[in-house]
């Protein structure tokens, strides 16, 4: 509105001081406009930095679970972090559900330990965030084996558990 009278001001009435009230009447109507929209910006912003550092919190909480069974060799424990239908596919043929999960970690070497980075999160669906995570496994007798490992974390009754586990091996 305070564009339109501006612009009809400087239209109606020829001189200076007419072109500078215009001028000032959109400048302000602009930089009003330009401040709100910012400051939305900035809200959006922070409520999706907000949301991503919820969901790579999440998954940290169920990935440092999933470590620490890990580093104390209890494949059972291990297992019980994931869901009954989970797909499971360590550097090993893959299987589905606890079962596979624990029969795959109790082969593993006693003192084997489990260092983990996050390098994204997503929420794919309200009960569903994706982690992708670059993971050490370390050994007493052998060279350290770094993997890159995708997970689906899903929000049960049980709490949040791994319903996908894939080990990539880049070289």
């Amino acid at each position: 509105m305070l564009q339109t009278i501006g612009i009809a001001l400087a239209a109606l009435a020829g001189g200076v001081a007419p072109a500078l009230v215009s001028a000032a009447l959109f400048g302000a109507t602009f930089i009003g406009i330009s401040t709100i929209v910012l400051a939305t910006g900035e809200t959006t912003s922070s409520t999706r930095k907000k949301s991503m550092s919820t969901e790579t919190e999440i998954l940290r909480t169920v990935v440092d679970r999933w470590k620490s069974a890990v580093d104390a060799h209890d494949p059972k424990l291990v297992a019980s972090y994931f869901t009954d239908d989970a797909i499971f596919q360590g550097l090993h043929p893959y299987s589905v559900g606890p079962e596979g999960v624990a029969a795959y970690y109790e082969v593993q070497p006693i003192g084997m330990t489990a260092h983990y980075d996050v390098r994204e999160t997503k929420r794919l669906a309200g009960e569903l965030i994706l982690g992708y995570l670059a993971v050490d496994f370390r050994f007493l007798d052998k060279p350290t084996l770094s993997v890159y490992l995708s997970l689906i974390i899903r929000s049960t009754p049980e709490g949040w558990l791994i319903t996908h586990y894939q080990v990539s091996r880049l070289a």
